[in-house]
């Protein structure tokens, strides 16, 4: 090898007689060397191999640098006989000491969404449809149990996913951490004393969690009647706990976040890895100052990896591995033979119960309904390929998954084994009570030339109604739209493709304009009262299928204008189905899935209706993705297909997307044809807080007419727009400008605007 800054050194072969025999010598004077009495009595018996613990400490995404060092130690054959780990530490020790491999733990790091985890959001195309159907237009939610009141979080963020990936990576790890491949011990804090836990037996997945749970982050983790945090607030290097285990060399890795220069407190990360390093700097150092000659201390230069940088974990580990190379001489002073080492891993490993395979999933459950639709539901993402290990992050998706679908209030599972076969006890603990959500939501435009319009949107659900989980979903809309709708939803039965009854009242007020050119000349309001009930089928995650009868009005009444100019009112009945397929992963700036919204109206006068009719409407949308670009494809029909002139039925178009750089509502008819492709190009490299930032741009074309005989793809519109987007807190912001044929321009500012 060659030291680094020294010209002319010899290379020597790593592990050669040379390297042997100076390491014999050092160890010598380490280890047998006379020492004062303090260190003397912890030393090793004379002649015997040092026990060596590895430490690491916590430092979010920055802890996938442990990775890098696990890997050098294996290549050079230095063994470890203790791994003590504090936060993120605590995650890449406790899964390596259960007998994971280096090459699974670099996997993990790279391969696994920790943002979705500390998130703890389930994908949007994973939810069942009825779930994310209104969830975009809805910023807040308030929450109140009927037996617990308001639901107020200890934590950003729960951390039960956090705990169910670490369940599923240490599945069959046992509770007693001395009896691991690796002895392993998690570090936490008492969030009432501010003293260190040290946690050495138990649920391994709750120890390592409650060891992340980072203050005003995550809720605390109750833990023996304690209630633990973040490891870092008191020991984040801890080399003592090491000690007290018997350790006579210590291997420390440092990667505890820096304080920043005032030049750099610029950003919320930067200020949140201030506070933090406020709590762990001291400690660190006085943790330091106990290494003894003998011990080694890796500290890798981070660089701007932050805690937060998730998409550079792989950067970590290079950057790891590089931090233990330059420290290679003196950990190969510590390296066993390669035959000595193999069997010191081999007598290892056989202490590991890591699963082989997953043959079978059931569930404990007293719900039979919920049972079947858990236990099926296991069987189809986990027991899928037999006499393959199970993957870690189906296992544990699965399991959140299921506990969102089917509202439970508990979820955790375990390894059984049934006559010499291995699988996997889910225990859940469905709702048994009613529970009341208030969604609060914001929708506002602005052309910026006077055109302003806003809604707010109010949503209470009561759900849980009852067993099968029916529930009482009522919105109101104020401001440009007015509106309110009540639909009771009563699910026949609990599987993912349930059956259900939902009966309905609406009523909405919709304004649109009459215009002579640009010029506006007339506003009218379209107001729709419907009263209905439908039977339909719930189609799992991928959208629904509803088939009814809908009997009530429509009403377009002359706010501003001529008064000669005409009003009209029509009654409604009718039997109605509608289709909705929806996989996309964001309703505003989606990136995969496909959305399909279609419907068929057929109007009878035995139902009510002035006159017999048929209406169609549907909307399509498909994105393609590719680095950070996506393009989308957009098509929107509207159609009424035969009816006399007396009662018109229109559809609007113009507004943003919509022929951006027309008035929205500026052509109307009873035909109506869009299709354009948008493409957005995401410009942040990693997500803040799921937030990101958009540039883009769109070309339209579409049209529509008063009648069918009048439609002619020759008078198809032209338009486009460009525009800055970002996926906000406070939802989907736009600034926008859009240009359409016939000399139409608008700016857009909007808030709130979903596909």
């Amino acid at each position: 090898m060659r030291f680094p800054g020294k010209k002319g050194v010899p290379t020597v072969k790593k592990g050669s007689p040379v390297i042997r025999a100076a390491g014999l010598a050092l160890l010598a004077l380490f280890v047998l060397a006379p020492a004062p009495p303090c260190l003397a009595e912890d030393g090793p018996p004379a002649g015997s191999r040092p026990k060596i613990a590895l430490v690491l400490s916590g430092g979010g995404a920055r802890g996938a640098a442990h990775v890098g060092v696990l890997q050098v130690l294996e290549e050079l054959r230095v063994p470890v006989d203790f791994i003590v780990g504090t936060s993120m530490g605590a995650v890449v020790g406790g899964i390596y000491s259960t007998g994971a491999t280096t090459g699974e733990l670099a996997k993990l790091s790279t391969a696994m969404d920790w943002k979705e985890i500390f998130t703890e959001k389930i994908p949007r195309d994973k939810k069942f449809y009825r779930r994310k159907a209104d969830r975009g237009n809805y910023l807040a939610t308030i929450r109140v149990d009927a037996q617990k009141g308001l639901v107020i979080p200890s934590g950003i963020v729960s951390g039960k996913k956090l705990d169910l990936v670490l369940r599923s990576l240490t599945l069959g790890a046992g509770s007693d951490f001395d009896a691991f491949p690796v002895p392993f011990r998690s570090v936490a804090a008492d969030i009432e004393t501010g003293e260190m836990v040290v946690l050495g037996k138990g649920d391994l997945a709750k120890c390592v969690t409650a060891s992340m749970a980072i203050p005003g982050i995550f809720s605390p983790v109750e833990i023996d009647g304690r209630m633990l945090v973040d490891g870092g607030v008191s020991r984040n290097l801890p080399i003592d706990v090491a000690r007290d285990l018997g350790a006579d060399v210590v291997i420390a890795v440092n990667i505890s976040t820096p304080l920043y220069k005032r030049d750099k407190l610029s950003n919320f990360f930067s200020i949140s890895d201030q506070t933090m390093g406020f709590l762990t700097t001291r400690n660190v150092d006085d943790q330091v100052k106990t290494l003894r000659p003998s011990d080694i201390l890796i500290t890798p230069d981070m660089k701007d990896i932050t805690t937060m940088s998730f998409a550079r974990m792989e950067d970590a580990i290079a950057i790891g591995r590089d931090a233990a190379r330059a420290e290679e001489f003196r950990l190969s002073l510590l390296a066993l033979s390669e035959p000595d080492y193999r069997a010191h891993r081999e007598a290892q490993l056989r202490r590991s119960h890591r699963p082989r395979q997953i043959d079978f999933a059931e569930v404990q459950q007293k719900d039979i309904l919920k049972a079947e639709l858990l236990s099926g539901y296991l069987k189809e993402r986990i027991v899928k390929a037999r006499g393959k290990p199970p993957r870690s992050e189906d296992l544990s998706e699965a399991i959140f998954e299921i506990s969102d679908r089917a509202d439970l209030e508990n979820i955790d599972f375990s390894l059984v084994e049934k006559d010499g076969r291995q699988g996997i006890l889910l225990f859940a603990k469905a709702r048994d009570h009613m529970q009341h959500n208030i969604e609060l939501g914001l929708q506002l435009s602005d052309n910026l030339s006077g055109n302003n319009s806003y809604d707010l949107l109010l949503k209470y659900t009561l759900s849980r109604i009852n067993s099968l989980g029916a529930e009482w979903k009522n919105s109101f809309r104020l401001g440009e739209k007015r509106g309110v709708s009540t639909e009771f939803y009563q699910p026949l039965d609990s599987s993912a493709w349930r059956m259900f009854v939902a009966p309905y009242f609406e009523y909405e007020a919709t304004p649109f304009y009459l215009y002579n050119g640009s010029d506006k000349i007339a506003e009218y309001q379209q107001k729709d009262t419907n009263l209905g009930a439908d039977l339909g089928m719930q189609l799992a995650e991928y959208g629904e299928f509803r088939l009814g009868l809908v009997t009530g009005s429509t009403e377009i009444e002359l706010e501003t204008g001529e008064p000669s100019l005409p009003r009209l009112k029509s009654d409604t009945g009718a039997w109605k189905a509608s289709l909705v397929l929806d996989t996309l992963d964001n309703l505003s700036f989606p990136s995969r899935g496909t959305l399909v919204r279609t419907t068929f109206t057929a109007q009878r006068t035995g139902l009510g209706a002035d006159e017999n009719c048929h209406l169609v409407k549907a909307t399509a949308l498909k994105p393609f993705s590719w680095g950070r670009g996506t393009l989308i494809l957009r098509g929107r029909y509207e159609s009424v297909l035969s009816h006399t002139d007396e009662t018109p039925r229109y559809s609007f178009l113009g507004g943003f997307l919509d022929l951006s750089g027309m008035e929205p509502g500026q052509l109307f008819g009873e035909q109506l044809v869009l299709g354009e492709c948008i493409v957005t190009c995401r410009l942040l490299r990693e997500k803040v807080f799921g937030n990101d930032l958009y540039a883009g741009f769109s070309y339209e074309m579409g049209n529509a007419w008063r009648d069918r005989s009048d439609a002619d793809t020759g008078d198809l519109l032209q338009a486009g727009s460009v525009f800055f987007a970002a996926d906000s807190l406070i939802g989907p912001v736009y600034l926008a400008y859009g240009h359409a044929e016939g000399g139409c321009n608008a700016f857009y500012f909007i808030i709130g605007f979903y596909y």
